[in-house]
């Protein structure tokens, strides 16, 4: 988190200074956009380094026998690839998505692009809670405590939702106010407002998905939330978002609904995942 605090400051320091060309900085605009994204990724890395090298944590280090370890480069890949799958996948269906938005104007394709970065906020309580779930299942599952990893799922689910649920009631009742803090043309801000209040009502649901993938991810398991992802993106994002948006003729709402429906379905999948109990069962 403090890394990320830091290498973030970094990024926006150097977005206004790069991009506006402030301070005796040439004014580069995308350019500089990207050049200070670069340059903050790179300063995180080099931080993480310094931490791992520093020996103030426990932090075993791989040496030489252990890189050539070919038993210990398959648990690796075994466990890492389905993951990287899983990311690449959802990344091209995502481009899917917005190509589906392109269709509806420039004015509902900015207000999606809105509504994502403000519905970004809304993520923090899930990926928090999903990184500790993953922690302490897999901690505890390491024990053969199955009740206490059992305990984490239900409570990081319901800490998460609850956290969720706040943003929802945002987006329902503000989502104007949210829009125009990024742009005052009424149009898009109309159309980021539709977005906002439509995927108000996924956000519990992205609670509960978020905390149980990560926690089945924690437990070795990656390969069952590679398909529940697969399954429902294809499904309802891209599915029935083609289906209700152009066939019915709902336009950019039904697209969007596609994206609500994605994740209340994740949620449901990951939940009957977890109750089938495979992923305590696995051994790495």
């Amino acid at each position: 988190m403090m890394v990320s605090t830091i290498s973030g400051g970094i990024k926006v320091a150097l977005n206004y200074l790069l991009i506006f060309g402030k301070y005796g900085f040439p004014a580069l605009g995308v350019i500089g956009l990207a050049i200070s994204s670069i340059v903050a990724g790179v300063l995180g890395l080099i931080i993480y380094f310094a931490v791992v090298f520093s020996g103030r944590f426990e932090i075993k280090r791989v040496t030489l026998s252990k890189v050539l370890d070919l038993a210990l480069w398959r648990k690796i890949a075994m466990i890492g690839i389905p993951s990287m799958v899983e990311n690449f996948f959802s990344q091209f269906a995502r481009l899917l998505y917005t190509y589906m938005v392109t269709f509806f104007g420039t004015a509902v394709l900015a207000a999606n692009e809105i509504g994502i970065r403000i519905e970004a906020y809304s993520f923090m309580p899930g990926f928090a809670f999903s990184i500790a779930s993953a922690s302490l299942v897999g901690q505890n599952l390491g024990k053969r405590d199955i009740s206490k990893a059992k305990k984490i799922f239900r409570e990081s689910s319901l800490i998460a939702s609850s956290a969720m649920l706040l943003a929802s009631i945002v987006f329902l009742v503000f989502p104007e106010s949210l829009s125009r803090i990024f742009v005052s043309d009424p149009e898009v801000v109309n159309y980021a407002a539709l977005y906002l209040r439509i995927m108000a009502f996924q956000q519990p649901f992205l609670g509960i998905y978020m905390v149980y993938a990560g926690g089945i991810r924690g437990s070795g398991d990656t390969k069952t939330p590679l398909y529940v992802s697969l399954a429902s993106t294809y499904s309802c994002r891209i599915g029935l978002g083609y289906l209700l948006g152009f066939v019915l003729g709902l336009g950019a709402t039904g697209v969007w609904l596609g994206g609500l429906f994605d994740f209340i379905i994740r949620s449901f999948l990951i939940y009957l995942a977890y109750k089938k109990g495979n992923w305590y069962k696995i051994r790495i």
